[in-house]
């Protein structure tokens, strides 16, 4: 989005029940809004802060610092022009001007971040997908598993049935034998005596 002036920094995506994403992004002041905006109606923005930065201490410093160093590029290239060094000399001046050039874009580098701190906000934004999509979403899936759900419920079905079979029998066997039982006990019981 770089006509709204923002870099993006972190993008994270989460899907399932909890679907949803987090940005994280630096944002001119001016363009919170319109990054808001672009966001609205893509769900409902849950959490949302917005954070800038006074870093006039640490710019002085670099400024310095970049000062400093250029500084002391410019003395050590005045030197270079010098007739009077030798080859050895030469080398090693060039080596340190190298060194300092590297400093020198580094800092440079390091400014120019502190800058942009300042100049931008850190806008953090998690969004919520809308409930309704949410839900059509939920109902698609139950739709799609209902194939395999049935299976499972058969599957579970006949795992009852073959597991009950076996206390079926002994239950029979055992109801069976308690009948002959009090048959015989009523069999074996004296008649009364009938004059």
């Amino acid at each position: 989005m770089p006509e709204r002036g923002c870099t993006l920094l972190e993008a994270s995506i989460r899907s399932g029940a909890d679907a949803g994403a987090t940005v994280r992004m630096r944002v001119i002041p001016a363009g919170v809004n319109k990054v808001l905006g672009a966001l609205d109606g893509r769900g409902k923005i849950l959490e949302q802060s917005s954070k800038g930065e006074d870093l006039a201490e640490p710019i002085e410093d670099a400024a310095r610092k970049l000062a400093m160093l250029s500084g002391y590029r410019d003395q050590l290239q005045t030197l270079a022009r010098q007739r009077a060094l030798d080859a050895d000399a030469l080398i090693k001046l060039h080596r340190e001007l190298a060194e300092v050039q590297s400093e020198i874009d580094n800092a440079a580098t390091s400014q120019a971040q502190l800058r942009r701190r300042v100049d931008t906000e850190l806008l953090t934004v998690a969004v919520h997908e809308h409930a309704k999509a949410g839900r059509s979403r939920e109902v698609r899936a139950a739709l799609e598993d209902f194939g395999d759900d049935l299976l499972k419920g058969v599957a579970v079905l006949i795992t009852f049935v073959a597991s009950t079979i076996p206390f079926a029998l002994a239950g029979s066997v055992g109801y069976f034998a308690w009948r002959r039982l009090r048959r015989g006990h009523r069999g074996g019981a004296i008649a009364p005596d009938k004059r």
